[in-house]
């Protein structure tokens, strides 16, 4: 990025100032927003035309020669400084560093709410949360799917796997899914071809509290799924990373003379956290290292089983997080922190601020790493703003797949970043983010510009009693990195256009909305889709 952009003064961002010359808040009802932006600010910016609809919407590159295979992890409350290339010098991630040298690092790759469900809404459709209903409990608790609760991504969306089945690819999940449980909701209902995995978060056991709820729910022991058979109750989590990622070997296995999806959501490090016992007490970070290291060395065994079956260079790996560490956990038999220091137990962030729940940097920014030999420059930094979303319509181009024509794609392609991570520029001018388990959970809460601005709506409460709560804010997180500087009295009228901007777009998500779904007695969808007009 130019200097210029990078400044601390409200006048050099002229990108900014064009987004906002009009006022924005008059193109919300007949907003063109095309593939990924925010209505109102890239109608204002002259983006709104029919040809930047087209970007990411309907696409076919059928004669897309290249058509790697694509392995993503997502790892679960996995932290910014969680990994030794990312500056921990505790956990050892010797895979996960040399994947680093032999790939990109994106620095500013963030998730869109941070908390499980919506973050992994928006990995697998490319869309706001909000734009798939995905970013908020409907009963009002929170913002996840419950395994108490009847709702989940409509199966009417289009995942990832959904446009990479259709493009021929085999498609396997396996690890914790998250995006309702009943059968209509699983994987196999959403373009994955097998499944091996949780169906929610794996504190959700017996005696979990839900907040807002006078009484504990009995669920029931924590259930492995196969395709869309129980086949454990009570799993055993300590060796759920290693079945998980034999699983996934054995997938590329079988699939090995085709093209494949391999996604890779282990629930890990998520409280309670576990490990193997190979792994348990050999860390220097107490028992989240034990986990963390696991999860180093699972993606070390993918990448060798790449490399010996010969498909290491026409396999393209991703690793990142639906969100930063759970630092602020509660003390909690379920949770398995009763007995032990926390520091042992959660995540790091680095240099930022707050972690999981929270919509600074150290929920929001997860590390992400992307290896691709040939193509991804080895050893390299990207430092442009790129989102979760992007890997939806970029996966699509490279698989040469056909995206429907009738819902709006929010991610961008990022496949000339990937190639170009230093030198290439975001094709994102601003992104939005949703609160997860804040007083007001699913509400807007930041509007980020290419710039490094950053503005946080309020959240009503005193922020003496709640850390949660807060006014409103304004950072460059390009240079103030910790977010320690409130600009919001020095640049007011900079933080008045990102907030308009903002709750214009959230209007026209409100208008837009897609789900979610709610599953009736007889196991239907009971929530159609709602068609989209511009």
């Amino acid at each position: 990025m130019s200097q210029s952009e990078n400044s601390d003064s409200e006048g050099s961002s002229t990108a900014l100032d064009q987004i906002y010359r009009r006022n924005v808040l008059r193109t919300v009802g007949a907003a063109s927003v095309g593939g990924t932006a925010l209505a109102a600010g890239n109608a204002a910016a002259g983006k709104g035309s029919d040809e930047s609809q087209s970007e990411n919407k309907g696409q076919s590159n059928a004669g897309n020669a290249e058509r790697p295979n694509i392995v993503v992890f997502f790892a679960d409350d996995f932290g910014y400084g969680d990994i030794g290339c990312f500056g921990n010098p505790f956990i050892q991630t010797p895979n996960l560093d040399q994947m680093a040298a032999e790939g990109a690092k994106f620095a500013n790759f963030t998730c869109d709410a941070p908390v499980c469900t919506p973050s992994r809404a928006a990995l697998l459709t490319g869309s706001y949360p909000k734009r798939t209903g995905m970013h908020q409990n409907p009963y009002g608790i929170g913002s996840v799917v419950f395994p108490h609760e009847d709702w989940g991504l409509d199966p009417q969306e289009e995942t990832i796997a959904d446009i990479l089945s259709n493009a021929g690819y085999a498609t396997g999940c396996f690890g914790k899914w998250h995006l309702g449980h009943r059968p209509e909701f699983l994987p196999t209902n959403q373009g994955f071809d097998e499944y091996l995995g949780i169906p929610y978060s794996n504190d959700m056991l017996p005696g979990h509290p839900i907040e807002g709820i006078s009484e504990e729910i009995d669920y029931p022991p924590l259930q492995l799924v196969e395709d869309g058979e129980v086949i454990e109750e009570g799993v055993d989590q300590d060796t759920l990373t290693k079945r998980l990622t034999n699983a996934a070997k054995e997938f590329i296995t079988e699939n090995q003379d085709d093209q494949f999806f391999t996604y890779i959501p282990y629930p890990m490090t998520h409280l309670p956290v576990h490990a193997s016992d190979a792994f348990d007490g050999e860390s220097k970070r107490g028992l989240f290292g034990d986990a963390a290291e696991e999860l180093d060395w699972g993606v070390g065994q993918i990448l060798d089983h790449l490399e010996d079956l010969g498909l290491d260079e026409d396999t393209i790996v991703v690793f990142t997080s639906d969100d930063g560490p759970w630092i602020d956990a509660p003390s909690a038999d379920f949770l398995n922190t009763e007995d032990q220091p926390m520091s042992e137990l959660v995540g790091n962030t680095g240099p930022l601020r707050e972690g999981k729940q929270y919509t600074y940097e150290g929920g929001l920014r997860p590390p992400c790493i992307m290896r691709w030999p040939g193509k991804i420059p080895e050893n390299t930094v990207c430092q442009e703003m790129t989102s979760i979303m992007d890997l939806f319509p970029t996966f699509a181009d490279l698989a040469g797949a056909t995206t429907n024509t009738d819902r709006i794609i929010d991610g961008k392609n990022i496949q000339s970043l990937m190639k170009n991570p230093v030198e290439g520029s975001s094709p994102h001018k601003i992104l939005v983010h949703f609160e997860g388990a804040s007083p007001e959970p699913g509400k807007m809460s930041v509007v980020r510009h290419v710039s490094g601005w950053k503005y946080l709506f309020p959240i009503e409460g005193d922020p003496e009693e709640d850390g949660q709560a807060r006014d409103e804010e304004l950072y460059n997180v390009y240079v103030d990195i910790p977010e320690k500087n409130n600009k919001i009295e020095e640049k007011e009228q900079l933080a008045k256009r990102l907030k308009k901007s903002g709750e214009a777009f959230d209007k026209h998500l409100e208008a837009t909305s897609r789900g979610p779904a709610t599953s009736d007695q007889d196991g239907e969808v009971g929530a159609p889709i709602v068609e989209l007009e511009f």
